[in-house]
Parts: C-alpha cells; structure tokens; sequence
C-alpha cells in the first residue's frame, strides 16, 4: 500500500511541472515576434528616454539624412616659384652724359705730323665723334693762363717734350678751351677733361697744324674723379 501511494504521488508531481497554462488571471505575454527594431515613436522621446533606433516620428521608408562629404585637405605640395621676370632691356644713354674716349682710339690712325703737308682720310669712326660730349684723360700743357688757372691748353697724349724731337702727329693732341673758369694745372699729372669734340684739319701755309679741338665745361686731375 505504501508503494503504491508513493507512485501515485510522484506522477502527481512531475504532471504539475510540465504544464504550461499560466496561472489563473495572469494575462498572456504578447507576441513580439516580427516587431521592427527602428519602430517609429508617435511622439518625440525625452533626451534621457531616447533609445537605439528611434525615428522620433519619421517613417521607417523615409531616405537617410545625406552627411556632409569631408573636403580634403589642400595639397601640402610646395607652389611652383614664379617664372623669372624678363630682364629689363637696356636703356640708352641720356642726352647729357658723356661718352669716353681716349687717344688710342683718337690717335689710331695713320695721320699727318704737325706742320706736315702730307695727307691722310680721317676715318668714319672719328668724324663720328665730331659733335658729341667726350671725356678723356691725357697731360695738360697751358697756352693761355689767367686767374690762377689754364684758359686754353693742349691736351696731349704724351707729356710735352718726351718726343726726342720727332714732330707729334696731329691727332695726338686736343686743344681745349674752358667754357667757364679756368682749368688747374700740375705738370707731369693726368688731367680728365669733360668737353664737346670738333673734328676737322686745320691748316695753316699749305700745312697741318691741328686736328682736334674741344669746348670744355669740366677738366680734373685723374686722381681726384
């Protein structure tokens, strides 16, 4: 008899476990199977009360909000260096500066000697230069003084009286007179002189006596320029 009840008992048991009604007035839990993860909210959420895929109203078919395409950043490439400028040309000399000379080129040609009768043709480079303000060095010897100073001088290739007695020919030398003033003078010292060139032969007899003179505006010694 107590085998039998204990039998009886245990089925009773293992019967209660198994069931799976719900107790009396418990309601059934509801289905949620199906139900959308981004399930739009019929009304915006608090900012506490805000979860993971609310739409805050927005239906689940309306297109995503587009977001802003970053602009990249400026090349960090070095800029190319500006073509060089072009050189400015050469600007021509103004009216008032004076163009050097010298007796290599004044006296390069093949000329009469003074008081010669020979003759020669004076180049075209030289009666180029007839008209044009000169400047030139060479050694002074005075032919009119006056006021402490030179009014009119030869300006020679060569110091006076270093010839051994040959005639100097008629282009070594200029004969020069100051516009205004006077020239200094120290012998045996270069003297720059600034002046207008004339360029023709004069003679005197039947001979050679000159060449070259000049209206001089400015005469220094070298060594003060």
């Amino acid at each position: 008899m107590r085998m039998g009840s204990a039998a009886v008992l245990l089925a009773g048991l293992l019967a209660t476990s198994c069931d799976d009604s719900q107790p009396a007035g418990v309601p059934p839990a509801a289905d949620v199977k199906g139900t959308s993860f981004r399930a739009p909210k019929s009304a915006p959420a608090a900012p506490e009360e805000a979860a993971l895929g609310d739409l805050d109203g927005g239906a689940p078919s309306d297109p995503p909000i587009p977001l802003p395409v970053p602009t990249p950043p400026p090349s960090q490439a070095p800029a190319p260096a500006p073509p060089p400028e072009p050189a400015a040309a050469a600007q021509p000399a103004a009216a008032d500066e004076y163009q050097a000379t010298s007796f290599d080129e004044l006296a390069g040609f093949e000329c009469a000697a003074y008081a010669s009768n020979e003759k020669h043709p004076i180049p075209a480079n030289i009666m180029a230069l007839a008209g044009k303000k000169l400047v030139l060095d060479g050694y002074m010897m005075p032919l009119q003084y006056e006021a402490g100073g030179a009014k009119k001088f030869l300006l020679m290739r060569y110091k006076f009286g270093c010839c051994y007695a040959v005639s100097p020919k008629i282009n070594e030398w200029i004969e020069v007179t100051m516009e205004k003033g006077v020239a200094d003078y120290m012998p045996d010292t270069i003297t720059s002189v600034w002046g207008v060139l004339s360029v023709e032969e004069e003679m005197r007899e039947g001979a050679s006596v000159g060449l070259y003179k000049m209206k001089a505006a400015r005469a220094e010694f070298s060594e003060a320029k």
